[in-house]
């Protein structure tokens, strides 16, 4: 059920700024001169916008903690994890242009309401109208976390790894309501601390998704060195996706690498502290399940064998 709320919400937002989107550059016009040069561009300012681009495809594989709950999960998840990057670069790059190419008149930089509808069009109706959509996003935003963590809970306690009421599922909706409930308060933290400390919820969403990229880099850095070692255990190692997987940590831990001194040297120590947090936590529940639970660590990630089928490109 929450899924589905969260992509009623995703498609309903994404419709609506791509129409905004739209009748602006045909109200206004284009102009796309100069729009992909690379002058000033170097190595180092390259890999820090990779950064950036990742704050805005973070979580991409979340679809992937739905893995337990689909059919085909081996056809599925690949095809919503390519789909998704090829979505979100579709709408990175019109967003891209709708900032920087649409045609302005001169003078001051005009406010949102005069900048993305027509004159006619009263502004407090407009205010209101962007209004909406920024609650939706936020509301997007809280249920793709909600569900994509609540899913991890629920397939770490279905594997031994956490509590078992975790993985209790809802005997009509079958959804997972014990890790859903145990996420819920964490999903609308932010809001919370927004309320009580008087700051603007969006400062602090940008901070938060900021030590997130870190941390998620970090991860799928940590990830992509796994697959090797997955795949000599399964007997099943190949050369293509070996270098692949060594290839995508390279590049991983490079934007990290790059992300961690460039937010030192502006003195933004947060996502360094909750990156070295969460790989300190991480090591200590592993070392905690090697030492009480080795039986249920040995199982973690057994999977079916899967037929020909269920794969992508078959």
């Amino acid at each position: 059920m929450s899924t589905r709320v969260a992509l009623a919400a995703e498609v309903t937002l994404v419709l609506s700024l791509g129409v905004l989107v739209i009748l602006t550059i045909a109200r206004e016009g284009l102009a796309l001169d100069g729009i992909l040069s690379l002058e000033g561009a170097s190595p180092t300012r390259i890999l820090l916008g990779a950064s950036f681009i990742m704050s805005i495809t973070v979580g991409f594989e979340s679809s992937a903690a739905l893995a337990a709950e689909v059919e085909r999960p081996f056809l599925s998840v690949p095809r919503s994890l390519f789909g998704t990057v090829a979505i979100s670069a579709v709408l990175y790059a019109l967003a891209y242009v709708a900032m920087h190419a649409v045609l302005a008149d001169d003078g001051p930089m005009p406010g949102p309401a005069q900048r993305w509808f027509p004159p006619n069009v009263d502004v407090h109706v407009a205010d209101a109208v962007l209004s909406g959509l920024l609650c939706l996003g936020f509301l997007t935003l809280a249920l793709c976390a909600l569900n994509a963590l609540a899913r991890v809970l629920f397939s770490l306690a279905r594997e031994g790894l956490l509590p078992g009421w975790l993985g209790r599922t809802h005997p009509r909706w079958l959804s997972p309501y014990g890790a859903l409930v145990a996420v819920a308060p964490l999903a609308v933290l932010p809001a919370v601390v927004a309320t009580v400390s008087g700051t603007g919820i969006g400062s602090i969403t940008v901070r938060l998704l900021g030590a997130a990229v870190l941390v998620l880099a970090i991860a799928y850095a940590l990830v992509a060195l796994a697959v090797p070692v997955f795949l000599v255990r399964l007997q099943e190692e190949t050369w293509r996706p070996v270098v692949v997987a060594l290839a995508a940590a390279g590049l991983a831990g490079t934007v990290s690498a790059l992300d961690v001194v460039e937010d030192l040297r502006h003195g933004q120590w947060l996502a360094c502290a909750l990156a070295c947090l969460t790989l300190v936590v991480g090591a200590g529940w592993y070392a905690w399940l090697r030492l009480r639970r080795p039986a249920v660590l040995r199982r973690m990630g057994i999977h079916d064998e899967t037929i020909a089928s269920d794969l992508l490109h078959r």
